[in-house]
């Protein structure tokens, strides 16, 4: 299923050269949300026990299906809630990982894990039960886009399901490894998405996110010396305050 978000529809370019594909276009731009729920929905009415997940840049290895299919057969268990293979973007493994409970997300760069908890990853390329990411459905709205993937991980872990990793590595563009090419307003759309998913963790410190975070502006302000990008993360700062210590008034980022 090809899902797009553009304002135009392009079905003619997106199915040429293709056969078994249904082409679902959406000028309203619902995000990743919709696509997933339209997914989801075909796939229990089809009888598919898994679902992939895949953006549109992201670059599979010839012997993707056969290593993810070898993964998942030594897995051999109920409890299974999603496989990821190892994702490098611009050379780096970025996924899987780990996030604190102050918001650094650790890749874990060294061996794979047959099974674990607690991991999180990118959704591209991933494979999904789709019984589980049932259970889990309606995503929250806050989550159309960003942060969609660490709250789908998140919610599998806490529903007892287990993670596991395959052999293969796949290639991803991570738009937000590239501070100097984002929009002030992806930014904000990020940043804003990451403090709804960390409030929604018992293991939350907003003490520890607003000391992290303003390293984090340092960092981006010293790397990319853009005044845009500077104000977006000086405003979350007063966002991250005014949730945690002043939550009756409200804020906003642009």
């Amino acid at each position: 299923m090809i899902y797009d978000n553009s304002p135009q529809s392009h079905r003619n370019q997106a199915l040429q050269g293709f056969g078994r594909f249904t082409y679902i276009h959406d000028p309203t731009n619902g995000g990743t949300r919709a696509a997933y729920h339209s997914a989801l929905e075909r796939a229990l009415a089809a009888g598919c026990q898994w679902i992939l997940l895949l953006d549109h840049d992201t670059a599979l290895p010839a012997d993707f299906l056969e290593t993810s299919s070898d993964a998942l057969l030594a897995a051999r268990s109920r409890r299974l809630g999603a496989l990821v293979p190892m994702v490098r973007a611009h050379g780096s493994v970025v996924s899987p990982a780990v996030i604190g409970h102050y918001g650094k997300v650790t890749p874990l760069v060294s061996g794979h894990n047959s099974a674990a908890q607690g991991l999180t990853a990118i959704s591209s390329a991933a494979l999904v039960r789709t019984e589980v990411l049932a259970k889990l459905a309606p995503i929250p709205a806050c989550f159309a886009l960003d942060y969609l993937d660490h709250w789908m991980f998140r919610s599998l872990a806490e529903r007892g399901y287990s993670v596991a990793v395959s052999a293969a590595e796949v290639s991803h563009s991570l738009s937000s490894h590239d501070m100097r090419s984002l929009s002030s307003m992806r930014l904000a759309s990020i940043l804003a998405a990451e403090l709804q998913f960390l409030r929604g963790s018992s293991k939350y410190s907003a003490a520890s996110y607003l000391v992290w975070h303003i390293l984090r502006t340092v960092r981006i302000a010293v790397t990319t010396k853009r005044w845009a990008l500077m104000r977006v993360c000086f405003l979350h700062i007063n966002a991250i305050v005014m949730d945690r210590w002043f939550p009756w008034r409200t804020h906003q980022y642009l």
